[in-house]
């Protein structure tokens, strides 16, 4: 099913995953589109113990470090594994 708002545009997404050392991954991309225009964003992940993984993470760099941008976005994340 989809629907049409009129102040939504399509959605483009372009990312990688690297893993530059063993157990960290950082993970940037750009997207442009849904309800607002260009946006970078930028995740870092590190395997903190052998059931834990530790992630930061932001979906609007321009917003957190720019004036000419809107929005803060930071999140912190912890994974368990079982």
């Amino acid at each position: 099913r989809m629907r049409a708002f009129c102040n939504y545009k399509p959605l483009v997404y372009a990312g990688i995953a690297w893993n530059p050392v063993k157990k960290f991954f950082l993970s940037p991309y750009v997207s442009f589109g849904g309800y607002g225009s260009v946006k970078a964003g930028l995740q870092a992940e590190s395997m903190i113990s052998k059931y834990f993984k530790l992630a930061l993470s932001s979906s609007n760099l321009i917003g957190d470090f720019s004036k000419k941008g809107y929005g803060k976005d930071l999140a912190v994340t912890i994974y368990s594994f079982f």
